[in-house]
């Protein structure tokens, strides 16, 4: 797989499992407030159950103490109870507000209109206090049937209380189910996620592993040293690509030199042999001007002196066209090595082109990690809510374990739904640490992922300024191969001209010896052909020798490389 198409997936994987994770831990938060919720509600539905039953007993509390003491105060707060206060009403109301079950609110009816029918016989008992007669009144009040009717109001309450004690527990479960579940959708999600990333890890740093080897060898060719051996990346990724590129360049390379070598030797000894027939030249050349003088000084030497100046020009003939030849071969050699020059310079390119691919997806992949560690702190901020969540509802479950102590009997099934709630709240806290410490590992790898990116991303630009620096010295090497193509083709013309030149004075030669009364112009004509001729050789000696030189710059350039 590609590392541009690794990046993708991990990044992909990321989002997915950050995305559930965040959803669990939402829902978790949710959850623990729905129960936060239902636990104030069960608390209020207690308080109300207690209002109703303490307004009931306060009732019958200030009517009997009329009943026996007949103190106005007594008769006064009973129908202020009644008719201000009013309790009862105010405690369905509520219970309908806060959208009461119909079964609990039917018990709640039925208390109230039980209730309702002690009024009469209270009603009658504050009658005959005010006739004086305490006797009926506290008939009326103690009796049996004010009694049964007390009796028959606290059935419907205890039920309700009992029901609505199942009922809170059953919310609570219900609750505690949802929070578990959440707890370990949670818990999966940040394994997975951290699975992940230390197999992105693992895995990147397999793949990139080689990029050390290319740097080394980058460098290696850098300095010239071009026996390294070869890089093994069987992947068909962008770092196999490079190590491909790399290890065809350095066989390029390492051809090209071993053939620029070769060339520049084939130049040199191409320009001692151009030197020495030029010498040779400079030699007839000096031979046919005394010929010349001969020519001039009398007659009878001329026929030798023609002879010997016509086997000179035969010479030189032969010499100007191995010399034409040697130039040609070297001018082949020149173009060769500059197209040689050519191709390993595009190597430089490809490679050049290839590191900086890596160089980005390095890049993407350290703001991928910045990233994750940006989404833990988030999720490190959430996981300290729910431990505050939690404090919040262990302090709740206490308060309500002190009120259910001071209930008494009656609050002690309120007493065991105040311990859940502390035991889940404790859960809560555990697992919430659990979450801390998974999000701290996430960090912390993170955090050494990126250190990692960051000693890629070094190594990666040491790499692209080792390949420029070899790009510089093969940019160099195409400049003298094209400067030494272009001096070769130079001497091949001169050359030319030396053969067209020696040519045209062997011709003259046999002129002069077929027409002997033209003596005088064919020695004039001789002479002048000399000196051409002596000119043509002066310049290919020079040329010869700065052949030469060009040839030994080209062997050191050469010897900089370590084969």
């Amino acid at each position: 797989m590609k590392i541009a198409s690794m990046l993708r997936v991990i990044i992909l994987s990321v989002i997915i499992l950050s995305a559930a994770g965040a959803g669990s831990l939402t829902m978790l938060v949710a959850s623990m407030i729905q129960r936060g919720e239902a636990f104030d509600r069960q608390y209020e539905y207690l308080s109300l159950s207690a209002d109703l039953r303490g307004a009931s007993d306060y009732l019958t509390n200030e009517v009997r103490n009329y009943a026996q003491f007949g103190e106005k105060e007594h008769f006064d707060n009973y129908w202020r109870e009644v008719n201000e206060t009013k309790t009862r009403d105010r405690v369905v109301s509520r219970l309908k507000e806060l959208d009461t079950p119909e079964a609990l609110l039917s018990l709640v009816e039925e208390a109230k209109q039980k209730s309702d029918a002690l009024v009469l016989l209270e009603g009658n008992s504050m009658s005959a206090v005010k006739e004086g007669d305490f006797n009926a009144a506290r008939e009326y009040v103690f009796g049996k049937e004010y009694e049964e009717g007390k009796s028959n109001i606290l059935v419907p309450l205890d039920q309700f209380e009992k029901n609505l004690a199942d009922w809170a527990v059953n919310q609570s479960d219900e609750t505690s189910s949802k929070m578990q579940t959440y707890l370990i959708l949670t818990g999966v999600s940040m394994l997975l996620l951290m699975a992940v990333m230390i197999s992105s890890l693992l895995l990147f740093r397999k793949k990139i592993n080689p990029l050390k080897e290319l740097t080394a060898i980058a460098r290696s060719v850098a300095a010239g040293d071009l026996s390294a051996g070869k890089v093994k990346a069987d992947s068909k990724d962008e770092v196999g690509m490079l190590a491909g590129s790399i290890n065809g360049m350095v066989d390029n390379l390492r051809t090209l030199i071993q053939e620029v070598g070769q060339a520049s030797e084939h130049v040199a000894s191409s320009a001692e042999q151009l030197t020495a027939s030029a010498e040779e030249s400079s030699k007839a050349a000096e031979s046919i001007t005394g010929v010349t003088q001969e020519l001039a000084s009398g007659s009878e030497k001329q026929l030798a002196a023609i002879e010997e100046s016509n086997q000179s020009f035969h010479r030189m003939s032969e010499n100007a066209g191995e010399m034409l030849n040697l130039a040609k071969v070297a001018s082949g050699s020149a173009r060769m090595a500059f197209e040689k020059a050519a191709d390993g310079n595009q190597s430089i390119l490809t490679s050049v082109r290839q590191m900086e691919i890596i160089e980005e997806n390095v890049g993407d992949l350290s703001r991928v990690v910045k990233d994750l560690g940006g989404r833990s702190r988030e999720i490190g901020k959430i996981v300290d809510v729910i431990t505050g969540i939690a404090d919040q509802t262990n302090l709740l479950a206490l308060n309500a374990a002190i009120e259910a102590a001071r209930a008494g009997e009656q609050g002690k099934g309120f007493a065991v739904v105040a311990d859940e709630v502390r035991k889940l709240a404790e859960q809560s806290a555990a697992s919430a640490q659990q979450i801390s410490e998974l999000v701290r590992l996430i960090q912390e790898s993170a955090s050494q992922a990126g250190t990692e990116m960051n000693e890629t991303t070094d190594e990666v630009a040491e790499g692209m300024t080792a390949i420029h620096s070899a790009g510089n010295l093969f940019k160099e090497i195409s400049t003298s191969t094209k400067e030494a193509a272009a001096e070769m083709e130079a001497l091949s013309n001169q050359v030319k001209e030396l053969a067209d030149h020696t040519s045209a004075a062997e011709q003259a030669v046999r002129s002069i010896s077929a027409v002997a009364q033209e003596t005088s112009e064919g020695t004039q004509m001789t002479a002048a052909a000399s000196e051409e001729q002596l000119a043509s050789t002066e310049e290919i000696t020079s040329s010869a020798v700065m052949l030469a030189k060009m040839a030994e710059d080209l062997q050191k350039a050469v010897g900089k490389f370590k084969m």
